[in-house]
């Protein structure tokens, strides 16, 4: 987390997430619960019952069960770019500070948490309705104010899944005084307090964990920044979830994990 980096925000553009993510920090996870009552889908129907290990599905099958567009009202769906999530070695990057905080970096970055079979990963941006003239008007900081989320979904063998969300569970408390992560050819980025969270309802899901790390200002003096994330896992598939709403965390104002995101995506598993 570089304060300098910070002071570039009205350079920074609405794509990619990742390279928001690590200007900033964020706090927060908590444990959901089974749906018990729900019918198992494409994605839970591959672990049996949604929670036996099973076999994970192929990428042409995540592909079919990612958002696409259309799917989330008020939002567009694209693929990321190359600078959107970490495409390299994960052996390339220095994790310092904190007790097991490789899953919480890897959510950070796009990547798959655990050792995932397969995944796919798309941005989904909020629109911002407009009217005549208004743009004109509108503050650096107004025309920022949206939702953008990097959905991560990935498929594993037997109980991958299972043990992929309880490391991120693990990694919430075990990393609450924060971590430093450096990517290859960027800058360190420093999370101060991770704390869990409520998260986003996601239906028909077998649990979920929710959190949030918080970092230093966009600008000397300013309010520190949050970034919002969220795993959920649905049979032997496991989404991930990071949020980030530049214009709100410039002001030090709430937002959350963008739930007609979760919603939309645990529509098409269920």
């Amino acid at each position: 987390m570089i304060t300098s980096s910070r002071a570039r925000l009205g350079a920074l553009t609405l794509t990619g997430v990742l390279s928001l993510a690590l200007v900033t920090g964020c706090s927060g996870g908590s444990d959901g619960k089974p749906d018990a009552g729900r019918t198992p889908g494409a994605a839970s129907s591959a672990a049996g019952d949604g929670s036996a290990p099973g076999k994970a599905l192929s990428a042409e099958e995540l592909a079919e069960l990612i958002v696409g567009a259309g799917d989330v009202d008020g939002f567009e769906v694209a693929e990321p770019g190359e600078d959107d999530i970490f495409g390299g070695a994960w052996e390339d990057v220095r994790i310092e500070g904190g007790d097991g905080c490789d899953p919480l970096a890897r959510a950070l970055s796009g990547s798959p948490v655990g050792e995932a079979e397969t995944h796919l990963s798309r941005q989904v941006t909020q629109q911002r309705p407009t009217a005549s003239g208004e743009d004109d008007d509108l503050s650096l900081h107004d025309a920022i104010r949206l939702d953008v989320t990097t959905v991560t979904l990935a498929a594993y063998e037997g109980d991958g899944a299972e043990r992929a969300v309880r490391s991120v569970s693990e990694a919430v408390t075990s990393c609450s005084e924060g971590f430093t992560v450096t990517l290859p050819g960027v800058e360190p980025s420093a999370y101060d307090r991770i704390a869990s969270e409520k998260g986003a309802p996601a239906e028909g899901a077998d649990e979920t964990v929710a959190y949030g790390l918080t970092g230093e200002p966009f600008e000397e003096g300013g309010p520190a920044t949050t970034v919002h994330g969220q795993v959920a896992r649905h049979g032997n598939t496991v989404v991930t979830y990071l949020t980030v709403n530049l214009g709100n965390m410039a002001e030090g104002k709430p937002y959350e994990v963008s739930a007609p995101v979760v919603a939309a995506q645990a529509k098409k598993l269920a």
